[in-house]
C-alpha cells in the first residue's frame, strides 16, 4: 500500500502591499538589497563565515537576494527553496514540522534529523521543525550545496541554508505586505525597525497565514478539515553597541500553529492481488483523491526561541560567541491506518475487546452503499480478506470505519547550544580561525495507537482499558544528546591569484535513549502494549558517535571577474535510536504475518541506526560576461554517501565505563 499526499498552492485573487517609511528616504526592502550588494553590483555572501564576493567563493552557492524575496513575496523555506535549482523540499505532508530537503541526492527522512544545516544570523538551529518556520525579516538567503560540516557544523552533510535578517539602522523604517485568495487563503507580513537610543536599535516583525485548505472530508459533511491551517509568529531583535569594538545581538521568537495533519490518501500497489481485484494494483497517478476519515485530524505546534550573540573586534581578528535556547512542542491526532491488519478485530473475551468489536461491526455495517474508493468492499465479516478470503472485507486507510483505530503523536524538544569562535582578518596571505561548539538536546516522543469507540482521540499517550479511547500500542521514549566539537580553518595565498584552504571539524556526539512505556498489557491482543517489551521492560540504550570532517578548497583567480575553483569535503550525521520496539512491530506485522506465508515483505529495521557519512567534490569556473551583465557558472561534481560503523554500548553502566 502506498500513501500519497498532494501539495497545492492556491491562486491568489487579490493582494495589497504597503511600505511604511518614517524619517527614511528609501524603502526598507531597497535598503536591504543595497546592503547585500557592493556598489559595483556584486553580491556579498557569508558562505565561509566572512563577507566576500559571491564570485570569489570556491563553491556552488545559490543566492536569493532581498530584491527577489520582495518581488516573489516569499518568506518561508518551502517557497525560497523552490527558487533554488538542484534543491527540492517536501513540507507539511504529515504535520507542520515534517520537512525533508534534498540536495544533490542526499535526503532526510520524516521525523529524523535533517541533512541540511539551518544558520540564521550566524546561529545554527538544531530542530528540524524550524526549517520551514518564518525566521524574521529576511535580507538574503544563501544555499550551499555539498558537505558543509567543517564550516557550519552539525547535520550539514548535504549542505547548508544560511539566512540573514534585517538589522536596525539609524532611521525608523518598516514595511507591510498582505495577500488574500480563494479557499480563504491569506497571509500578512510586516516589520518595523529603527533606533532606540544612541548605539541601540530594534527590529520587530510579525507574520500571519491562514487557509481553509483544498480538500474536503466527505464523511464529515464536506468539512474543511483535511489541510486547513492557521499560524502566526512574532520576532524581536535588539542590537546594541557596547563600545567601539563590541556588539551585542539579542533575538527572541514565538510562533504558534494549528490545523490538520496526515494529509494522506492511500493507494494499493500489490501486483499479486491484482487477480482478486485490479484496484489492488492501481496507478497512483490516476487515483481520484477523496477523503472519508471519521476522525477530524489536528496538528499543533508551539515554538519559543531566545538567543544572544556578541562580537568583539581586536583589529587583527574578531571574537564571536553565541548561545541559543529553543523549545518546540508538537502534537497531532488523526485516524488510524491499521484496518487491513485486523488489529481492532479481536476474539479475546474481555469487555474492552468486545466493545471494540461491537463498535467495529456497527461502523462497518454503516459503510454499505457509501462511495468508498476502490478496492474497498464489505463482506460478511469485517476481518480483512487476506485473513478470511471467503467472506472477509477490505478497508482503505483513513476510512469511516472505527476498525482502523486512532493515532496520537507528540514531540517535545528543548535545545541549548553555544559556540565561541576567533577568526583573523582577511588582509594577509594567511588567515585562520578556531572555535568550540556545544549542544544539548532533550527530546521526548510518543506514538499512541488507540481503539476508536466513536468518542474522539484522547491527547493522553496512555489511556487505560474502559476509557473512551483505550491505548492498544504505545511508543514513548526520551532521547538525550550531548555534542562537543572543535573546529578550525586555514587559508593560504602563496601568490595573489591562488588560494589553498583547509577546514577541519571533529565531533563527538553522545546519545542516550530511555523507554517510558508502562509495562502493561494491550487490551486488544493481550500482548505487551509495546512489542519490544515481549522479553520484559526495555532497558536504556546509549551510544557515542565520532567523526572528523575535513574540507579542502582550491581557488585560482584568472582575473578579477573569473575564478577557477575546486573543493572536497566530508559530511556527517550521527546515528541514533528509533522509538524502542519499532523493529518488533515491523517484523511482526510485515515479515512474519498473522497467517504464515501471507505477508513476507522483507522489511528490516533496527531500534538503533548507524551514523551517515557523505563525501563530495566539485570543480568549476565562475565568471562574469558582458561587463558583469551575465554570470557564467559551470561545475562538475561527485557525491558518495554511506553508513559507517558505530562503536557503542547498550546500557548506561557500560557507557560510563568507556
Amino acid at each position: 500500500m502506498i500513501s500519497t499526499t498532494r501539495i497545492f498552492r492556491p491562486q491568489l485573487l487579490a493582494s495589497a502591499s504597503l511600505a511604511l517609511l518614517v524619517l527614511a528616504a528609501t524603502p526598507a526592502m531597497a535598503q536591504s538589497q543595497a546592503a547585500a550588494e557592493e556598489d559595483s553590483g556584486e553580491i556579498l555572501v557569508t558562505a565561509r563565515r566572512n563577507s566576500e564576493r559571491l564570485i570569489d567563493v570556491p563553491a556552488t552557492i545559490s543566492v536569493v537576494t532581498a530584491e527577489t524575496l520582495a518581488a516573489t513575496g516569499t518568506f518561508r523555506s518551502q517557497e525560497i527553496l523552490q527558487l533554488t535549482p538542484g534543491v527540492t523540499i517536501v513540507s507539511g505532508s504529515a504535520e507542520a514540522g515534517d520537512t525533508q530537503i534534498n540536495i544533490r541526492g542526499l535526503n532526510g527522512a520524516r521525523d529524523a534529523e535533517s541533512s541540511v544545516a539551518l544558520v540564521v544570523d550566524g546561529i545554527l538551529k538544531t530542530n528540524t521543525a524550524q526549517l520551514n518556520q518564518v525566521q524574521g525579516t529576511l535580507r538574503q538567503v544563501e544555499v550551499l550545496k555539498g558537505p558543509q560540516g567543517a564550516i557550519y557544523g552539525r547535520n550539514a552533510a548535504a549542505g547548508a541554508i544560511v539566512m540573514t535578517t534585517v538589522k536596525p539602522g539609524d532611521v525608523l523604517e518598516g514595511a507591510f505586505r498582505a495577500n488574500y485568495g480563494e479557499l480563504a487563503t491569506g497571509q500578512a507580513f510586516g516589520y518595523v525597525a529603527g533606533p532606540i537610543s544612541d548605539g541601540v536599535g530594534f527590529v520587530l516583525s510579525a507574520n500571519y497565514q491562514t487557509t481553509d485548505g483544498f480538500w474536503r472530508n466527505e464523511f464529515l459533511g464536506n468539512a474543511k478539515v483535511v489541510d486547513d491551517q492557521e499560524n502566526y509568529g512574532i520576532d524581536g531583535r535588539i542590537v546594541a553597541k557596547l563600545g567601539d569594538a563590541t556588539t551585542l545581538d539579542v533575538k527572541s521568537r514565538y510562533a504558534k500553529l494549528s490545523g490538520a495533519s496526515i494529509n494522506f490518501n492511500a493507494s494499493f500497489h500489490l501486483p499479486n492481488f491484482a487477480a482478486v481485484n485490479p484496484a489492488f494494483y492501481e496507478n497512483v497517478n490516476a487515483r481520484e483523491f477523496r477523503y472519508y476519515g471519521n476522525i477530524r485530524p489536528t496538528n499543533e505546534q508551539e515554538t519559543f526561541e531566545l538567543s544572544a550573540r556578541v562580537e568583539h573586534d581586536f583589529g587583527a581578528g574578531k571574537l564571536s560567541a553565541w548561545a541559543l535556547y529553543s523549545d518546540v512542542d508538537q502534537l497531532l491526532t488523526a485516524d488510524g491506518t491499521s484496518a487491513d491488519f485486523a488489529r481492532y478485530i479481536s476474539n479475546i473475551n474481555n469487555p474492552t475487546s468486545q466493545a471494540v468489536n461491537n463498535q467495529c461491526f456497527a461502523t462497518t455495517a454503516q459503510l454499505r452503499g457509501f462511495p468508498l474508493a476502490a478496492p474497498t468492499f464489505i463482506g460478511q465479516i469485517p476481518v480483512p480478506f487476506i485473513f478470511a478470503p471467503a467472506n472477509g472485507s477490505t478497508f482503505g486507510a483513513y476510512s469511516p470505519t472505527t476498525c482502523d483505530g486512532t493515532q496520537l503523536q507528540t514531540r517535545q524538544q528543548k535545545d541549548i547550544s553555544a559556540e565561541i569562535r576567533y577568526a583573523s582578518t582577511l588582509d594577509g596571505p594567511i588567515n585562520w580561525s578556531v572555535g568550540l561548539y556545544y549542544l544539548n538536546i532533550d527530546r521526548e516522543t510518543g506514538v499512541s495507537l488507540g481503539a476508536d469507540l466513536g468518542r474522539g482521540v484522547s491527547r493522553t499517550l496512555y489511556n487505560a482499558p474502559g476509557s473512551s479511547n483505550p491505548t492498544s500500542q504505545l511508543f514513548n521514549d526520551r532521547f538525550r544528546t550531548d555534542v562537543y566539537a572543535a573546529f578550525g580553518s586555514l587559508d593560504w595565498k602563496p601568490v595573489e591569484q591562488f588560494t589553498i584552504g583547509l577546514a577541519l571539524r571533529y565531533d563527538i556526539e553522545r546519545r542516550r535513549a530511555e523507554n517510558l512505556v508502562p509495562f502493561v498489557a494491550d487490551p486488544i491482543t493481550g500482548g505487551p502494549i509495546n512489542p519490544g517489551q515481549a522479553g520484559g521492560p526495555i532497558p536504556p540504550a546509549a551510544n557515542t558517535f565520532k567523526q572528523l570532517q575535513p574540507k579542502i578548497t582550491l581557488s585560482y583567480k584568472v582575473n578579477d571577474d573569473t575564478n577557477l575553483f575546486a573543493n572536497w569535503g566530508v559530511g556527517f550525521k550521527a546515528g541514533g535510536f528509533n522509538n524502542q520496539g519499532s523493529a518488533a512491530i515491523v517484523n511482526n506485522n510485515f515479515n512474519n504475518g498473522r497467517v504464515p506465508g501471507t505477508i513476507n515483505a522483507g522489511v528490516t529495521i533496527n531500534d538503533q541506526y548507524r551514523l551517515e557519512r557523505s563525501s563530495a567534490f566539485e570543480a568549476g569556473i565562475k565568471g562574469n560576461l558582458f561587463d558583469g551583465r551575465r554570470r557564467l557558472w559551470s561545475a562538475a561534481r561527485g557525491v558518495e554517501h554511506r553508513q559507517g560503523r558505530s562503536v557503542g554500548c547498550r546500557t548506561e553502566p557500560e557507557c560510563q565505563d568507556r
